[in-house]
């Protein structure tokens, strides 16, 4: 599997912008099941979501039961929240014929920040 970097975002937005005082609650991700919920067990296991995956059973399906976003996950959606920083994010590294990967991600969010305020 490839992983999906606007998934992932997707993903972290909606846990991030969701009440953490509400224990049971759908996430509302549009995508192919499958997909989303390899996603989903990458954010767990990679440590950017605090959850646990619960599957039946007989393995036909997995439910997921998500927490909340640890302080890894809060640090990366902080740094690709806003979707113009995004879209520049991505185009950077596109055009640097780089893979997108978490760390190099957050290395082009953290310059593009640091720009924005004027440091080098």
């Amino acid at each position: 599997m490839v992983r999906d970097f606007d998934l992932i975002r997707n993903i972290l937005l909606e846990i991030q912008n969701h009440p953490t005082n509400e224990r049971n609650y759908n996430l509302m991700i549009k995508g192919n099941i499958p997909t989303v919920n390899s996603h989903l067990e990458l954010l767990i296991d990679d440590g950017f979501i605090k959850g646990k995956i619960e599957s039946d059973n007989f393995e036909f399906s997995t439910c997921f039961s998500i927490n909340c976003l640890t302080t890894k996950g809060h640090e990366f959606i902080d740094s690709i929240k806003l979707k113009d920083k995004w879209g520049k994010i991505k185009s950077i590294i596109n055009d640097s014929r780089e893979e997108l990967t978490i760390w190099l991600i957050q290395e082009v969010a953290k310059k593009i920040s640091l720009e924005a305020i004027g440091l080098p």
